[in-house]
Parts: structure tokens; C-alpha cells; sequence
């Protein structure tokens, strides 16, 4: 097990951003990042079966940014674990499964990436059907305007294809022989351009396209992330359960209030609020706090440019809902970007 300076303590948050960039780095210097190490010890000493170090799947995530990216290189590094323990954390991958927003794209770029399969792909192949069973991972889409046996079936080819034998490129128009003509067929077929037959693979198609559009997000000028106010409603220590609220600027008096349920499966999603509603909707949040009679553990949050702090429910007094909300309006006036 790794040294415990770099394990994580049990209200330690921290976030690290630009995923996408840090991995593709790592595949190209094959020089593991700090952070990637970090994440691996914490989840190493997670699930050794021996061991005492239990972080929440949230301080994972808060670490990875909920960045898309972060969060399907972890996923495979949930799953690559059995290699060592033999065991996956079913509890980590049947959250992660819910927080990545397409199953059924590649994964980036990193040392190891599954090559030619998709997130799902590689869930489904490396699961039991118990695990998958409960991991509860969402079927895929299927075409609604498409008949149903083309769905599931892939049409005959019959021995001799009209359009497999036409793999030319468009062939530049010559004269007709006149009747008078006595060349060969040789002859005549030398005067058609020969062009190189083009042999490719659907799954060399789908390369092309991934590798182009990695270069085209590349070279596109990169924009400041803005960060997000976070209040994390946690039940347990040990769950992965917890209801978040997250709060984004759209405009300079508008923003977007995401909350999301876990218990129920549930977000939702208030947009265009205003300021004065924003901290109204803090102070009734935090109000019905303090008189739950079955409350949480304790409540986050993170504000950005400043400490995350962690409440418990008794300890929201008024004094302190006071300056909660004094740190939102002053995030408010300043709203941060990522630099």
C-alpha cells in the first residue's frame, strides 16, 4: 500500500481539472501524472479487503472534476482491479455507470485504453451477467425509425455484389470506339484509368473519425471553464448516495440550479433564476436542516476560491447560514473561471 501522505483523509476535497489534456499527455510520455497515481493509491487501499482506508466514491469524483473524460478512465480503473483483488467495487461502477453521460462512446486516450470498444463494450465484456445485473446499466438507444428486424439483423450478401465489385473512384469520361475500330480488349482496357482499390474496414471508418475529431478539439482555442457552487447532501460516509445541488452562472443575474436525487433516480434542473432566488432557495434548503428528524451526516460545501468546509446538520445555526450565504453572494460578484 502506497504511503499514507498521499491517501486522502476522510473531509479532504480536491479537484484537479483538464482530464482530457492530462491523459493524453500521459499516453504520449508514458510518465504517470501525479494526480493519476493519487487516484490509483486511494482506490488500491479503497478496496484492499485488508485495509482501513475508506474514502467516498464523492471524493473521487470531486477529484476527477465530474469531468467526462476522468470519470471513464476510472471506471476502467474499477474494473481493472480484479487483476490484483480479483473483485470489482460493484457500489463504485453502478454509480459512475449513472454519472457518465454516453455509455456508448470510446473511451480517451490513456495508457491501456481499450482499443476499439466502446465504455459499454468494455463493461459488459470484463461483468459477470450477476455483476451487470446488479450494476444496472442502462440499454443502449436504438433507432426508433428503423424496422424492427433490421435492428437485429444483418442483411444476406449474395456471392456476387454489384457494389463490392464498383470499387473504383469515379471514372474520367472517354470517347466511345467507333464500329471501325480494331483494337484489342487489352487495348481498350488500358485506356481506363486504373485507380487503387480501397479496402476499408467499418471499424477503421469509425478511427478515422475518432483521430480527427481528438486533433480538431486539440487545436480548437481553449475556453475558461466556470466553476460551480456545490452543496453535497451526504447520508453516509461509506455511501455513494449523497443528493447534490449545483449551482452555475448562465448571465450576470441568471443562474441554473441542478439537483440531483440519488435515491430516487431523480434531477432537476431550474434555469434562469435569479440572485435574490438563488439565496432564497439556500436559505429554505438549509433551514429544513435543522429540522429533519431523520437528517444527514453532514453537508458540503464548495464554493469555488475558497475552502470546502463540511457541516454537520446541528451545527447550522443562523450565524452560520449567515455567512454561507454571504460567501455565495460574494461568489456571485466574482464568479470565478477555471485558469
Amino acid at each position: 500500500m502506497s504511503s499514507s501522505s498521499n491517501l486522502w483523509l476522510s473531509n479532504a476535497t480536491h479537484r484537479v481539472f483538464g482530464w482530457k489534456e492530462l491523459l493524453i499527455e500521459w499516453n504520449q510520455t508514458l510518465q504517470l501524472p501525479v494526480q493519476v497515481k493519487r487516484v490509483q493509491d486511494n482506490l488500491q487501499a479503497a478496496t484492499d479487503p485488508d485495509g482501513t482506508h475508506n474514502p467516498r466514491l464523492t471524493q473521487f469524483l470531486t477529484y476527477l472534476n465530474y469531468e467526462q473524460e476522468g470519470l471513464a478512465w476510472f471506471l476502467y480503473e474499477c474494473i481493472s482491479i480484479r487483476w490484483m483483488f480479483g473483485a470489482v467495487p460493484l457500489n463504485y461502477i453502478r454509480s459512475l455507470v449513472d454519472e457518465i453521460e454516453d455509455l456508448d462512446a470510446r473511451f480517451p486516450l490513456f495508457p491501456g485504453s481499450p482499443y476499439g470498444q466502446t465504455i459499454r463494450e468494455f463493461v459488459e465484456a470484463n461483468l459477470s451477467v450477476d455483476e451487470l445485473d446488479e450494476v444496472q446499466m442502462l440499454p443502449g438507444l436504438v433507432p426508433q425509425d428503423a424496422p424492427a428486424q433490421e435492428q437485429f439483423q444483418t442483411p444476406a450478401r449474395s456471392s456476387h455484389s454489384v457494389r463490392a465489385d464498383y470499387s473504383y473512384a469515379q471514372q474520367a469520361p472517354f470517347a466511345p470506339l467507333r464500329r471501325t475500330s480494331r483494337l484489342s480488349q487489352a487495348q481498350q482496357q488500358s485506356q481506363v484509368p486504373q485507380v487503387p482499390r480501397v479496402n476499408r474496414t467499418l471499424s477503421s471508418q469509425f478511427d478515422v473519425l475518432y483521430n480527427a475529431a481528438l486533433a480538431a478539439a486539440a487545436a480548437a482555442p481553449a475556453v475558461p471553464k466556470k466553476l460551480s457552487i456545490e452543496v453535497r447532501f451526504i447520508r453516509s460516509k461509506k455511501g455513494s448516495d449523497d443528493d447534490v445541488v449545483s449551482i452555475t452562472q448562465v448571465s450576470a443575474d441568471s443562474y441554473n440550479i441542478l439537483y440531483k436525487d440519488k435515491q430516487a433516480d431523480v434531477k432537476s434542473n431550474t434555469t434562469a433564476v435569479p440572485r435574490a432566488a438563488v439565496v432564497s432557495f439556500l436559505s429554505m434548503t438549509l433551514r429544513m436542516l435543522t429540522v429533519d428528524e431523520e437528517p444527514f451526516e453532514s453537508v458540503q460545501f464548495t464554493l469555488p476560491s475558497m475552502p470546502t468546509i463540511l457541516v454537520s446538520p446541528k451545527n447550522l445555526t443562523s450565524q452560520t447560514r449567515e455567512l454561507i450565504y454571504d460567501s455565495v453572494e460574494a461568489t456571485m460578484n466574482y464568479w470565478p473561471v477555471c485558469a
